[in-house]
Order: C-alpha cells, then structure tokens, then sequence
C-alpha cells in the first residue's frame, strides 16, 4: 500500500448493512481485512453500518470506500461524486445474491427483484 518513508495518510470506510458483530461473516470479510489493512503506516480503517447517524459525512472524507452488500439508493450521487473527484469506491458483493437458500437470513430481502436490481446497479456505478 505505502512506501516506508511516505507521510501521507490514508483514510478507508467500510460500510455495511447492520449484522451480528460475534459472527464469522463480520469477522472474516470486515473485522480482519480491517486491521489488516490498518497494519500500514499512515492507513486507518473505520468500519460503519449502513445506520451509522454520521455515515454520509464519514463517506465524503474515505480516501478509499467499500461498500458490502448496501442496498440504498441515496448513494448513488454519492458514488457519482467520488467517482468524478477521482476517489476510488469498492463495491463488494459477498454472497450470490441472486441464489440465496432460504435459511439465510437476508433471503426474503434479495428475493424482492426491486433489492437485487439496485444492488447490481450500486455495484456497478
């Protein structure tokens, strides 16, 4: 990510649907990967809900920010705007959505055609 010596700071914002923090899913594609990536000099690593009060401000200031799995329309100017200010936006998706067993428990939640369509078009804006 940063070469020795390098001063500047990098700010990463990953935001995600509200979920069971003591899970494997949070811990595996969130908690790790965070400090993971905050283990380099000058990288810090905030992770959000999708509820987060503050999220749209936080968001504006991310030098990099990812988004898993987020089905909200209000932020596709947002991801206009970083994408013509040069800022990169990662959209993960983690799971196929559109296969979901229905023990899952955000089956009923993609099941609706309207979910997964926006899904796919914040993916791929």
């Amino acid at each position: 990510m940063k070469h020795p010596g390098n001063t500047t700071s990098l700010l990463i914002v990953q935001v995600e649907p509200p979920q069971k923090m003591d899970g494997g899913d949070y811990f595996y594609r969130t908690h790790a990967p965070g400090i993971a990536m905050a283990q380099e000099e000058g990288v810090y690593v905030v992770n959000l809900t999708s509820q987060h009060r503050r999220k749209a401000e936080i968001m504006t200031h991310a030098d990099i920010l990812i988004l898993k799995n987020i089905c909200d329309p209000d932020l596709l100017p947002s991801i206009r705007d970083r994408k013509n200010n040069g800022k990169l936006t990662v959209y993960e998706i983690a799971d196929n959505l559109s296969a979901l067993q229905p023990w899952n428990s955000v089956y009923f939640f993609y099941k609706n055609k309207e979910n997964l369509a926006l899904v796919n078009r914040l993916a791929s804006s």
